[in-house]
């Protein structure tokens, strides 16, 4: 883009060369609902190393299930249409991992990311429901039970000397009984001595020689006892084995459904949509309605979209602080400069940067007994029209005037000699385009943002990328995300106009909707050049050279154009490798010839390689073509359309083919 007058879906190989751009995969099964997406999360858990992929559209919050492949309810009922924030929590006080989000509209909140599947299809108004597991996958430690003491429903020693364990190790972890009368039971551990265990009350007490595991489950009803499954929520009682929940009456649903705890609401939080978490804290902003403390350190209500509310340290659900605060408290800071909303937060190692509209900010904690915030403003007038693309060494934004810059140049813009905006090649495409909703990535040396390609599009329908390693833009794609994000090493987006995720960079040329394969247009045209000694004259192009590769089955046609012209002077197609058709075109046979020597271009084409594509490189010669002005394109339309032109060039007559006179007479 910038050197090219058309890049679509078109991006820049590892060789330099133009191809289209590779295809997406949709996770999980289409949903048909026209509401557009609101957010989408990868949630990272450390314990067990799941990722549990989020989206938020309409009313709903689902999660992606990949040991069945399907999306399941999280929680429903949302102010339809306001977009979400999430952020994780894996240093907590309560040893746990959490996805805490909120949507400004209704209370922050937080998931714990546990599921389950029921195991057996539910007809209404059973008191257990079946699950495949209860427990995490860990196994902490085996053994079996000692006959004296005497084993009790609450207590029992292990059967194994010298002493195995340390005073209080095991609280909070749970007993899991694996054989004996009491087999499949599950209980809490409230105590435990070096050779013997107290856990909740089971039902009988276990015998000697009975064998147990001590294990974590998925569920802790202290972080709520409102589950959800088939969309409707329903309280669970307890969770007495490894194999069932209790309820009071299920209601019916399928075999293979999945069920989860449902989110827990912190009313007392701040109700914020931009989030970030510093070395424990958790930064809200874009806040709609909070509590605070007035000069004299009473309570009230706040409405401040312009300020930032900081948890405790390693407590993300209590922003709260004394009167006179102390270190490790929540916190409250405001940013008097530049107006406006906090449009982003995001943190750098161990600084956090707020950004408003035309204002940023640098926070970083003392550490010391104070526990103070640090602030550093930056330059005034730069900051960020949207969302913040968190990059490995630097934070991408877009200005509010359409430039596309970094944290890293607006802090080393006066010590460093070197252009702020990283748009200004293309900066009459962005001039064009509507930020919004700006959001984006950095994913393989690359940066994708997306953003709306006029005011026109009710949501983002375009995704432009940057190749860092070349740092040129590479491509405008027909794609429309609300947000990026990761999930097992694979990069993903939401599309902003509907509720469906799609996976990117897949191997296949190709958009893959379930089980149906939909085409790719691809097109790069460069800009007009002039080729001409003298202004005044006319020359010919007589010849196109070409070299690339190609797979089975793809065809991409070639145009050149002249004088400014929309439509080609010359075009034809290439590829149709299963007939071994290679070249195909009605001007090339009535110039050429019709005898099949004539018909045959110049060049070569190997055997296909490891990848299935062939290495070719070919000359064309065609009637002259008159013109001052030419450009040259390739495109193609279809299903798995794999090619990449790495080399091409025109073949200009030597001679100056028409003199004319550059006067035009009156």
């Amino acid at each position: 883009v910038g050197s090219a007058r058309e890049m679509t879906n078109v991006f820049i190989t590892d060789r330099g060369g133009i191809a289209p751009r590779p295809g997406t995969l949709m996770l999980g099964e289409r949903n048909v609902s026209a509401a557009p997406g609101n957010g989408f999360f990868v949630f990272k858990k450390s314990f067990g190393f799941k990722e549990i992929p989020i989206k938020a559209y309409d009313t709903f919050m689902e999660g992606y299930y990949d040991t069945l492949g399907v999306w399941f309810p999280v929680k429903n009922g949302f102010t339809a249409d306001k977009k979400f924030g999430f952020v994780s929590s894996l240093v907590n006080t309560e040893n746990d991992d959490f996805a805490y989000f909120c949507n400004r509209y209704e209370p922050y909140q937080r998931w714990s990311g546990q599921i389950a599947t029921i195991t057996a299809a539910l007809a209404g108004g059973e008191t257990t429901i079946p699950v495949d597991s209860t427990l995490e996958e860990d196994i902490f430690y085996t053994g079996t039970v000692k006959a004296a003491p005497p084993p009790t429903t609450t207590t029992f020693d292990v059967d194994i000397t010298p002493a195995p364990f340390v005073a209080s190790q095991w609280v909070n972890f749970y007993i899991y009984m694996t054989s004996g009368t009491e087999i499949g039971s599950i209980r809490k551990i409230t105590a435990n001595t070096t050779t013997g265990f107290t856990f909740d009350a089971i039902g009988g007490a276990p015998a000697a020689a009975d064998t147990f595991e001590i294990r974590q489950t998925k569920f802790e009803l202290t972080y709520g006892a409102e589950f959800i499954y088939n969309g409707i929520t329903i309280t669970v009682t307890d969770v007495p084995t490894a194999t069932g929940l209790t309820v009071a009456s299920a209601h019916a649903t399928p075999i293979d459904t999945p069920i989860t705890q449902s989110p827990v609401e912190f009313l007392d939080a701040p109700r914020g949509n931009r989030m970030d978490a510093l070395l424990g804290r958790v930064m809200v902003g874009n806040v709609r309605s909070a509590l605070s403390r007035d000069a004299g350190g009473a309570l009230q209500g706040s409405n401040s979209a312009g300020s930032v509310w900081v948890s405790r340290i390693n407590n993300p659900s209590d922003f709260t602080y004394d009167a006179t605060r102390i270190a490790g408290q929540g916190d409250l800071i405001s940013t008097p400069y530049g107006g406006g909303n906090i449009t982003a937060i995001a943190v750098q190692e161990n600084v956090a940067y707020i950004y408003k509209n035309d204002y940023i900010e640098a926070i970083r904690y003392s550490g010391d007994i104070d526990d103070y915030a640090v602030r550093d403003p930056l330059k005034p007038g730069a900051g960020s029209a949207g969302r913040v693309i968190k990059g490995k060494d630097d934070h991408y934004f877009m200005t509010a005037d359409k430039e596309l810059t970094s944290l890293g140049r607006v802090e080393n813009k006066d010590i460093t000699i070197q252009s702020a905006n990283i748009g200004l090649p293309i900066k009459r495409l962005l001039d064009a385009y509507s930020f919004e909703d700006f959001n984006g990535v950095e994913f393989q040396n690359r940066i994708l943002f997306s953003a709306k390609s006029s005011r026109a599009p009710a949501e983002n329908d375009a995704t432009i990328v940057w190749n860092q390693r070349t740092r040129t833009f590479e491509g405008a794609w027909n794609i429309g995300a609300i947000k990026f994000d990761t999930y097992k090493d694979n990069l993903y987006f939401m599309e902003s106009a509907g509720p469906n995720v799609w996976e990117m960079f897949q191997d296949r040329k190709t958009v893959v909707d379930g089980t149906t394969e939909l085409p790719i247009s691809a097109m790069w045209q460069s800009n007009f050049f002039n080729l001409l000694p003298i202004k005044g004259n006319l020359q010919a192009i007589q010849s196109i050279a070409f070299e690339g590769y190609i797979a089975a089955n793809a065809e991409f046609t070639f145009s050149l154009y002249t004088d400014f012209e929309t439509a080609s002077s010359i075009s034809f197609t290439f590829g149709g490798l299963s007939g071994d058709a290679f070249l195909l075109g009605s001007t090339l046979a009535s110039f050429l010839g019709a005898n099949p020597l004539g018909l045959q271009p110049i060049g070569t084409i190997d055997v296909p390689g490891a990848d299935g594509r062939r290495r070719f490189s070919f000359m064309v010669y065609f009637p002259f073509v008159y013109g001052q002005y030419f450009s040259l394109g390739y495109e193609s339309s279809g299903i798995d359309q794999d090619w990449e032109i790495i080399r091409s060039s025109l073949g200009l007559r030597e001679m100056i083919s028409t003199i004319r006179p550059g006067i035009k007479q009156i």
